[in-house]
């Protein structure tokens, strides 16, 4: 008997039969008495539940977890690429569909590998399902996941932050099977289906319930019962459309934020946001000096009033500059650093879009053609755009594929490797070069493939004078048939390569032409060199000889000095002059104190430095101004007295506590992730335990044949009568129901048992016997209790009014939410829901909270910064202390925030003492193991990743493993006692899960508190907990400080009879002096010196 909705406690079923005897009475103006009433449960067809089935129904979550790792394995790797390479690669003609599709193909055969090692085993006790079909289901899931992860990363720019996000969602999308619609809802499964884990969890449902029943499920009728329910075809198919939505979203969002420049203002507002500019842009020309008499072959690259504002702080990084590059001529492009040099190159290679202006490349408009114009761009970026385990042939290969250069790829990379002097690499690890290797690279990388126009912003960066040569030469000769545009901050390499230089400051071209035109239009002169003596003091002697200068040439000035030798620079202007003075300093070297002197022109260094200075002259005052400032401060505070003691202890936990407070507020997309997701996780779960369903009391359920729907009704006569031709009519009148008279020798269950396994099913009926009628009803069916009853009562309604179109209507109003449910307003997330949510998601909001820990203190290592705070004095101690006072603060807050959850929502009243010690217990585990692992990692994205996983999705896997094997008593007690101690000793989450857990138990059955100290409750998990944070501090310790590791060392070669002290080695040591230690241990005495 069904207890909901609570039609037979409840009395309603007494009350419908009642008022429609009354009416029959009323309608017929006599009295009769009917017969014996019966209500009597449909016989239902035999289902068996096997282990296979069991899991198949609760497979979708193992399924999640499995491909968990992946998701967020793979949402890093391209968002980490799109931060670092991929904007060099689609220069280089690499599209966007491709570049994700790259990235899918590699994950999914990683998934496909991963799910076939599960799935397959388990086609072998499928039954009666297709093993095709199963396989296919979960190979689309598995590439829904793939593609899901593609889908958020096309959001987001900083591995940080999508992580994040996908570890949140990819939990919520898993754990929302718990509010899934019923498969009678076709509408609401499909739109829920929309997410792949709903997907995969309807049609493994589909699988078990087949699988209980008997029935066959293939292709051909995986979409059967369509229209009565959502089928395991459906799924399939709403897999698919997954991918496809997910797909085109990925690309479209791509599309959208690909401009670094990109904001949703943009969208709406078009060319309106460039009206504000167009005067200006009339009234900026660009260039103020050009060489009109330098010879112009045809323009490889044309820059035509370019403007380019940041809408995100609305800065001018270029304004209105002109720039022309010719076939044949290498352009230097120089410029302060803000100049607008590299937002220059971004716009002319099609990185970001220009606010105003157009860009040529070979006479094709970037914006409108960008593709066939990035064909003919080779790009160097500033920073090495290369895969740490690609080699330099491979990395070559590459670019010389994604530009589909036609002609011998080896021969190309071989001769460029020759010219740049890399052959004997170019089997080597990119990974393994040197700074100036890495731009070697990076420059025939934008050579290779014949590239018609070659930008290279800084090329030389970083390399030895030999290496600047060899790159020299290489643009001497490959210029003769390419555009070549360079920046850089040689001015030497600019005067030597440069056949145009152009200087930029302030988002303009203020001068173009050559180097000689430049140095005669803004140069200042000749410049002597003089050298002075050697007991002399160069300064007094500079100022002596710059008054004898400039009495023979006015306007001589003086330099710069450098040790024993300073410049005069002599005005231009007074050639004729020069002779005289130069005669007189070659009689006088002895009396000016002199050795030497020479002369020559001014030198494009001493232009760029005045045209900078010409541009504007008061930002040049107020930056020395400052200059000045500070430099008083310094003097000011070195002559302070200095802390010592507590006062200089105090003073740097001060400093530490506000550069980490600093980095916090700062870096608020981490803090978003770190407090608000976590808090907002536990404050969603509180508000769905606290929303309760109520109904609407203006609805109203009618119970009808009519409205029951489609359905097979057996109808049993073991004696005729009027009523029964009057059933079969009434029961008759929904066109898509099946009525089967039975007679008086037919089993009922036997004919439920030969029913064709498929919808409609057998909703309702009735057996007319001798005296008596029993009314059949479907458990199953919500509403098959009084649509039965009301389809009697018109029978007989119909057999003593012989009335045709006479039907009595029972309509329910529900006034009251009892009707419903028969116990009161019900929560949409059952308490019951709520303690096994509890669990998992606090472990996933504390990893959220701890994990990032990480990050600043692999960045502070690996930036060199932890090594600067060292060199001031502050004892390691003392830094670790700061650090481990911090984060416990900053934990302490969020937990605070946490029981203020706790208290509102009520969970766990009376117990909150226990959760306040597990809180500090899983710090106390989790943070000195945090710190240990920091030392392990070079990027801070990749060790908070595997944190995560740490704490996270093993803990995730432990419980499901208890859940399956443990509490399913698939393994013995002994065994699965031993397992479930060493993973809570080894996963301090899944140790604070389970805990977490327990007290919500304890508190559902009002136990007392002093229950959960007992060892079997939280007595394991506390013990363990506490050893593990113990381990991590050794740990630690063993890390950051020598002597804990030579103590440790000792104490084991002690123990084991051994002394291997000498392994004990400086972490912070450069390479050759580690090789060198090595060397000296393994020579034995062969080297030893002795003294007598």
């Amino acid at each position: 008997i069904p207890g909901k909705p609570p039609y037979w406690s409840s009395a309603f079923l007494s009350i419908q039969y009642a008022i429609d005897s009354l009416f029959i009475e009323a309608s017929t103006a006599k009295v009769t008495i009917p017969p014996e009433l019966r209500l009597r449960r449909m016989p239902e067809a035999t289902y068996n539940s096997n282990s296979i089935a069991v899991f198949l129904s609760i497979s979708s979550y193992v399924w999640g977890l499995c491909v968990f790792v992946l998701v967020i394995h793979t949402a890093r790797e391209i968002v980490s690429e799109k931060s670092t390479v991929k904007d060099f690669l689609s220069v280089m003609g690499l599209s966007a569909p491709v570049f994700y599709l790259s990235h899918l193909l590699y994950a999914t055969v990683k998934c496909f590998i991963v799910f076939l090692i599960g799935a397959i085993p388990l086609t072998a006790h499928l039954g009666h399902v297709s093993a095709s079909l199963f396989l296919v289901t979960i190979m689309l899931y598995g590439i829904s996941a793939v593609v899901f992860a593609a889908l958020i990363s096309s959001l987001f720019k900083t591995p940080n932050s999508v992580l994040k996000v996908v570890i949140v969602l990819w939990v919520i999308l898993v754990a929302a099977r718990f509010r899934a619609p019923r498969v009678d809802q076709i509408l609401f499964c499909t739109l829920y289906s929309l997410n792949p884990n709903a997907a995969l969890f309807y049609a493994l449902n589909t699988f078990a319930d087949y699988m209980n029943r008997g029935r066959e499920l293939s292709w051909s009728n995986c979409f059967e019962d369509g229209t009565f329910h959502f089928t395991a075809g459906a799924a399939l198919i709403m897999l698919l459309v997954d991918i496809i939505w997910m797909s085109m979203a990925t690309l479209l969002f791509d599309f959208m934020f690909s401009d670094s420049d990109f904001t949703f203002f943009k969208l709406p507002f078009g060319n309106k946001y460039l009206s504000g500019s167009s005067t200006r842009l009339e009234q900026n020309d660009g260039n103020n000096e050009t060489d009109e008499g330098l010879l112009k072959t045809r323009a490889g690259i044309s820059v035509q009033r370019l403007i380019k504002i940041w809408s995100s702080t609305g800065e001018r990084a270029v304004d209105g500059m002109s720039l022309e590059a010719y076939v044949g001529q290498v352009t230097v492009l120089l410029g302060q650093n803000g100049a607008g040099k590299s937002t220059t190159f971004s716009v002319i290679c099609g990185i970001t879009a220009p606010t105003a202006g157009k860009v040529f490349i070979c006479d094709l408009d970037v914006q409108k053609h960008r593709s066939e114009s990035r064909k003919r761009i080779g790009l160097c970026p500033q920073a090495n755009a290369l895969f740490n385990k690609l080699t330099v042939d491979e990395h070559l290969w590459l670019i010389h594929g994604l530009k589909g250069a036609s002609g011998s790829y080896k021969a190309e990379a071989q001769q460029l490797l020759d010219q740049l002097k890399l052959d004997e690499k170019s089997n080597e690890l990119a990974m393994n070069l040197s700074g100036g290797q890495k731009r070697k690279l990076s420059v025939s990388m934008a050579v290779i493939g014949h590239s018609s126009v070659v930008l290279l912003d800084e090329p030389t960066a970083g390399m030895d004078p030999g290496a600047r040569r060899d790159v020299e030469a290489l643009l001497e000769t490959i210029k003769v048939d390419r555009t070549v545009l360079l920046t850089t901050h040689y001015m030497d390499e600019a005067e030597l390569l440069g056949d145009r230089v152009a200087i930029m400051a302030s988002g303009r071209v203020y001068c173009c032409g050559t180097p000689q035109f430049l140095k005669k239009r803004f140069g200042t002169g000749y410049v002597m060199t003089v050298v002075a003596a050697e007991k002399a003091s160069a300064q007094d002697v500079a100022e002596t000889l710059t008054r004898t200068a400039a009495r023979y040439i006015p306007g001589a000035e003086r330099g710069k000095v450098h040790g024993k030798q300073f410049e005069i620079i002599l005005p231009k202007e007074q050639q004729e002059s020069f002779p005289q003075l130069f005669e007189y300093l070659e009689k006088s070297k002895d009396s000016l104190k002199i050795t030497s002197f020479g002369l020559s022109l001014n030198t494009l260094e001493q232009v760029f430095l005045k045209v900078a200075e010409n541009t504007d002259p008061n930002d040049m005052i107020d930056f020395v101004d400052a200059s000045i400032s500070r430099s008083e401060e310094l003097i000011q505070a070195q002559r302070a007295v200095r802390q010592t003691g507590y006062s200089l202890m105090f003073a740097q936990l001060r400093a530490i506590f506000a550069k980490r407070f600093l980095y916090c507020v700062r870096n608020w997309s981490q803090l978003i992730g770190q407090v608000l997701i976590p808090l907002g996780i536990l404050i969603l779960i509180g508000y769905l335990s606290g929303i309760q369903k109520q109904l609407n009391g203006d609805k109203e359920r009618v119970f009808s044949v009519a409205t029951f729907g489609p359905s097979r009704i057996p109808v049993k006569v073991e004696q005729r009568s009027p009523i029964v031709s009057a059933y079969i009519d009434v029961v008759s009148k929904e066109p898509k129901s099946q009525v089967y008279e039975l007679g008086p020798d037919d089993n009922l269950t036997t004919w439920v048992e030969h029913l064709p396994k498929q919808l409609p099913a057998a909703g309702f009926g009735a057996v007319f016997a001798k005296n008596a009628v029993e009314v059949l009803f479907n458990s199953r069916a919500y509403h098959s209790l009084p649509t039965s009853l009301n389809a009697y009562d018109n029978a007989r309604l119909k057999s003593e009014t012989d009335a045709s179109d006479g039907r009595i209507r029972t309509q329910l109003l529900a006034y009251s939410s009892n009707i419903s449910t028969g116990s009161g307003p019900s929560r949409v997330v059952s308490q019951g829901v709520v303690d096994a949510l509890l669990g998992p998601f606090l472990v996933l909001a504390l990893a959220l909270v701890t994990s990032p820990f990480v990050i600043f203190l692999v960045e502070e290592r690996v930036s060199k910064f932890a090594h600067q705070q060292s060199l001031t004095g502050i004892s390691p101690v003392l830094f670790w202390l700061s650090s481990f006072l911090f984060d416990f603060l900053f934990y302490a807050i969020i937990c605070a925030c946490f029981l203020a959850v706790f208290i509102i929502c009520g969970w766990m009243q009376g117990y909150l003492g226990f959760v306040i010690l597990l809180f500090a217990l899983y710090f106390w585990s989790c943070v000195p193991f945090i710190y240990a692992v920091s030392f392990m990692f070079s990027s801070p994205s990749k060790a908070n990743v595997l944190l995560i996983l740490w704490q996270l999705v093993a803990a995730f896997a432990a419980m499901m493993f208890i859940f399956i094997f443990v509490l399913g008593e698939i393994l013995q007690p002994t065994i699965s006692e031993i397992i479930r101690s060493l993973l809570l000793c080894l996963l301090p989450s899944f140790a604070l899960g389970n805990a977490v857990m327990t007290v919500g138990t304890v508190s559902a059955e009002k136990s007392p508190p002093s229950v959960l100290w007992e060892w079997n409750m939280l007595g394991k998990n506390l013990t363990f907990m506490l050893i593990f944070g113990c381990f991590s501090s050794l740990l630690f310790l063993m890390f950051q400080f020598k002597i804990v590791r030579y103590r440790w060392f000792q104490l084991w070669d002690l123990r084991y009879g051994r002394r291997n002290y000498g392994r004990v080695a400086n972490d912070d040591e450069d390479r050759a002096v580690s090789e060198e230690r090595m060397s000296v241990q393994q020579s034995g005495d062969d080297l030893a010196l002795e003294v007598k």
